[in-house]
C-alpha cells in the first residue's frame, strides 16, 4: 500500500514561484493636490480725476483674469464693475467734499484686499453758478430825492435763465406785478437790465413812468440738484421818475440783498 501525504492550509501566493516572498496584492494610495485656482492680483494704477459734480475713477486690471471688480466708496459699497472694465464715474458727489474710495478684484471665492485713493471735488467759481429762481428782495436807501417819504420797497423776483443749462441771460420779473418784466444781460457774476413803465407811481392820481436800472452780482452758490445755483445776490437799484403834471422828478439809488427763497 503506497502512502499519500496531503498538505493543506497554504494561502495562495504566500511563495512566489521561485520560492520567494511575494509583494502585496495592491498598491499603495497615492497622494493627490487639493489646491484651489490661484487668488486674484488686485489692480494697479488706481486713480482718480475728480470735477464739481463728478469723480472718474481708473485702473490697471491684473493679468490674471478677474471676474469683476468691487468699488467702495468712503467705506460702503459704491458699484460692482466686470472684470474687463478699466473705469468708472461717480455722477452722485457735489463740490468741495474729499472722498475715499477703494477697488478690489473678485472671483465667486475669493476677494482681493482693497487699493485706495482719496480726492477732493473742486468747487466752482461765482461766475459759473446758474441764476435761477425766486429770490427775495430786500432794499435799503443809499440816496434819495424827490420822493418824500416813499419807504424803502422789498420785491419778490423770479429769475428764467434763457439756456438749459449753466449761467446765461435771464428773464427777470417780479411774481406780484406780471408786468414789471425785463431781461438782465450776464457779464461773468454780474446782470445787468432796465425796466421802464408802472410800478405803482403816481402824481396826483396819474400812474408815472418810472425807470430802474438793475445792477446784481452772485456773492453765494450752492450745489442744488446736481447744479452749481447761485444762492444769495447783492447789487444795486438805480430807480428814477421824471417829472409830470407839476410833480417834480424823483431819484433814489438802493442797495439791494437777494436771497433765494427756499
Amino acid at each position: 500500500m503506497s502512502i499519500v501525504l496531503v498538505v493543506s492550509g497554504l494561502a495562495a501566493g504566500c511563495m512566489g514561484g521561485d520560492g520567494e516572498e511575494a509583494g502585496p496584492s495592491a498598491s499603495a494610495p497615492q497622494a493627490t493636490s487639493t489646491a484651489g485656482p490661484p487668488a486674484p492680483e488686485p489692480p494697479s494704477s488706481f486713480a482718480a480725476e475728480p470735477a464739481p459734480f463728478e469723480v472718474v475713477l481708473t485702473w490697471e486690471p491684473p493679468t490674471e483674469d478677474v471676474e469683476r471688480f468691487e468699488l467702495f466708496r468712503d467705506g460702503a459699497r459704491l458699484a460692482t464693475q466686470s472684470g474687463s472694465a478699466s473705469s468708472y464715474t461717480d455722477d452722485d458727489v457735489v463740490p468741495g467734499q474729499v472722498y475715499d474710495y477703494q477697488i478690489a478684484s473678485a472671483t465667486d471665492e475669493l476677494v482681493t484686499t482693497r487699493v485706495n485713493v482719496s480726492t477732493e471735488t473742486p468747487v466752482p467759481p461765482l461766475r459759473a453758478a446758474r441764476l435761477e429762481g425766486t429770490f427775495n428782495i430786500a432794499t435799503r436807501f443809499t440816496s434819495k430825492t424827490g420822493y418824500g417819504d416813499y419807504s424803502r420797497p422789498s420785491y419778490g423776483w423770479r429769475f428764467v435763465p434763457r439756456c438749459r443749462e449753466g449761467p446765461c441771460n435771464v428773464a427777470w420779473r417780479d411774481i406780484h406785478d406780471t408786468g414789471f418784466r425785463s431781461r438782465l444781460e450776464r457779464q461773468g457774476s454780474r446782470y445787468r437790465g432796465t425796466y421802464t413803465g408802472e410800478i405803482g407811481m403816481e402824481c396826483e392820481t396819474a400812474p408815472m413812468t418810472t425807470t430802474i436800472d438793475v445792477d446784481l452780482r452772485v456773492v453765494a452758490a450752492e450745489a442744488l440738484d446736481g447744479e452749481w445755483i447761485a444762492t444769495r445776490l447783492r447789487g444795486t437799484i438805480d430807480q428814477t421818475d421824471a417829472a409830470q403834471l407839476g410833480c417834480r422828478s424823483g431819484a433814489a439809488t438802493m442797495a439791494v440783498r437777494a436771497r433765494l427763497a427756499r
